[in-house]
């Protein structure tokens, strides 16, 4: 199913990404379980998610592509900041901020902020916590399908394939090196219908310091912005 790019909200895009992470596919061979996984790639990907959770901070920036066939591919660049559980995702269209109290979509053209209750496991796509953990769901089955070297170190290339025999997507293709520190640098999604995602991370940087101002919403910042309070 294809979107518009304008009518995405931050979340409508985090739940189309999701969909495509849970129907992704890797070639053509036959895989029963999640445990035939290459096991270097696991120890690779257990290196990152541990980095990124023992991290006090992060931030990213990032550019993020999107190609529909026979349309014009959308382009946009952000920046992510995360500490725990609090997260501020900005880009060109709009401003996410979650903290405890709830989630805050300001929609820039608009002037107009949407504010939900926080919805259990967040934004999965652009919340690097759970970004470098989706492996863990035994979903997959995955392989390091390249090993480039670079200075001081390796750029791989990881490529997924769902358990699902119905997937919707072909494949997944995660880039991770691991020259100065272990970080993720590239996640390309494959559909099948020819629709291709890749979010390529500019920059991404541990144990960052960050006020945690950051992290909340002041109206006064945005004058005569609309207020829309959705939570319950």
């Amino acid at each position: 199913m294809l979107y518009s790019y304008n009518m995405l909200t931050m979340k409508g895009l985090t739940i189309l990404l999701l969909q495509f992470f849970a129907l992704a596919s890797f070639g053509q061979q036959h895989f029963t379980d999640a445990s035939q996984s290459d096991k270097e790639a696991t120890a690779l990907l257990d290196k990152l998610k541990n980095k990124v959770e023992a991290s006090a901070a992060i931030t990213i920036s990032f550019s993020l592509n999107i190609d529909y066939p026979g349309k014009d591919t959308y382009l946009t660049e952000g920046s992510i900041i995360q500490n725990q559980a609090l997260l501020r995702i900005d880009t060109e269209d709009q401003l996410s901020i979650t903290n405890q109290e709830g989630n805050w979509v300001y929609l820039k053209n608009k002037n107009e902020v949407q504010i939900n209750d926080v919805e259990e496991g967040g934004d999965p796509f652009l919340n690097p916590l759970q970004l470098v953990s989706f492996y863990e769901t035994n979903d997959f089955v995955y392989a390091i399908s390249s090993k480039t070297p670079i200075d001081n170190g390796h750029v791989y290339e990881i490529e997924f394939k769902p358990l699902d025999n119905e997937a919707s997507y072909s494949k997944i293709r995660i880039q991770i090196s691991d020259s100065k520190a272990t970080t993720l640098d590239n996640v390309k999604i494959f559909s099948k219908d020819g629709t291709n995602i890749q979010l390529q991370i500019n920059t991404f940087d541990y144990n960052t310091i960050i006020n945690d101002d950051v992290f909340i919403f002041n109206e006064n910042e945005f004058p005569n912005v609309k207020v829309e309070d959705l939570r319950f």
